[in-house]
């Protein structure tokens, strides 16, 4: 609890608190694995996801924003939330905008219970209704389960926007960590129908775990972003064993040719931009892989569908909003890819906030922790969706 903490960092007494508590989760996650335990089984899971939801929401006795109401349900089969403003009737308002939202958790940890106080505080600053999507989660439903659990949910809302009173014109999909990779990655696929989307600390590729934020950030907040810890989320994904995670950390598990088709999507001197000033260093570069396995990890890492970022087509990807932080390892890919979108003629807002953390965006509107870029991200955001699209009745 006292040791140092990196330079530029707000409201470290209570980032450490949430930092060790992600330390202990990681020791007790490995110590797991070594005894030969799987820390993901339903009953661990669901005993995490209650503990996360308590730290995401440490108050759930304060009543945060009475106005919203959540209604649970299921679209195209798949369990989803849906939160609006009390006062607004599905059959007695115009057609309202919609954001749909895929919660973070490296496809293995969270819930749409676990988001609630996120998702309230979403739909109260931005007046859209928001859908939380409960996608099947990881090692029990790996890739492509999440994917395509996502996708449904958003086809069928494109699909019903009628009779769910709902804006066609106006349908954003979102999402945080391995969120934002779904959202990232169904915009792939609906590319033109979808109207924007907001990428929160998004994470897009599983072929560099070298990139100048893996560098720079790999033991800084271990507890919340981690070189080991996204490795380990990417092989749950994946449904792979974590016999792999060292050649992950080394850059040893796609093969040569592989390396060379996509290196230049994560080459830092030409896609991460100076004027950021996030770091000094540079993109390392890659070993050949021998695994037998490599054949298999080429194709995930080619699949636009599980790795967003390898996806070459950009400039007929929607609109995007993306949104990074310093102290997280995923920044520099957030940050490489939204640049490369923006080159191809696609309109992106990057925010970068220079003092926040992996996952700080969740703790916009809580009345426990307190991290002024929480709220000014979240502020910013609302901003800009009223500016760009339309300033929604009561938001």
């Amino acid at each position: 609890m006292h040791r140092k903490l990196p330079k530029g960092l707000e409201n470290k007494r209570q980032l450490r608190w949430l930092d060790e508590l992600g330390r202990i989760a990681n020791a007790m996650e490995h110590l797991m694995e070594r005894l030969g335990l799987d820390p993901t089984v339903t009953p661990v899971k669901t005993v995490v996801n209650k503990a996360l939801s308590l730290i995401l929401n440490p108050t759930p006795w304060i009543n945060h924003f009475p106005n919203i109401e959540m209604t649970p349900g299921e679209y195209a089969g798949v369990p989803m939330s849906v939160y609006r403003k009390m006062s607004e009737s599905a059959d007695h308002v115009t057609p309202r905008p919609v954001f749909i939202y895929f919660h973070g958790g490296g496809w293995t940890w969270f819930s749409t219970e676990a988001y609630d106080l996120p998702m309230r505080h979403l739909a109260n600053s931005t007046g859209f209704i928001v859908i939380a999507v409960d996608y099947r989660t990881a090692p029990q439903h790996p890739f492509p389960a999440a994917f395509e659990d996502c996708l449904a949910v958003t086809r069928y809302v494109l699909a019903h926007t009628n009779e769910l009173n709902l804006r066609k014109d106006l349908v954003v999909v979102a999402g945080d960590g391995s969120g934002g990779n779904l959202a990232a990655a169904v915009s792939t696929v609906l590319e033109k129908h979808i109207t924007m989307q907001v990428l929160i600390n998004p994470a897009l590729q599983m072929m560099n775990f070298a990139t100048p934020s893996y560098q720079d950030n790999a033991r800084r907040l271990p507890g919340l972003t981690s070189s080991q810890r996204e490795a380990s989320h990417w092989l749950r994904y994946a449904n792979l064993s974590m016999a792999y995670r060292t050649h992950l950390l080394k850059n040893s598990h796609v093969s040569k040719e592989v390396q060379e088709e996509f290196k230049d999507f994560l080459d830092s001197n030409k896609r991460l931009p100076r004027y950021l000033k996030v770091t000094n260093k540079t993109t390392k570069g890659y070993r050949e892989s021998k695994l037998k396995k490599t054949k298999q990890f080429d194709s995930l890492v080619s699949d636009a569908t599980f790795s967003p970022m390898m996806f070459e087509d950009v400039e007929s990807l929607p609109n995007a909003y993306v949104i990074t932080s310093q102290f997280d390892v995923l920044r520099d890919e957030a940050i490489m890819f939204a640049h490369r979108v923006l080159d191809s003629g696609v309109k992106v807002k990057l925010n970068h906030y220079p003092k926040a953390f992996h996952g700080f965006f969740l703790f916009a509107g809580n009345s426990f922790w307190n991290f002024p870029s929480s709220e000014q991200a979240m502020k910013e955001l609302v901003d800009f969706i009223n500016f760009q699209f339309i300033k929604v009745e009561g938001a």
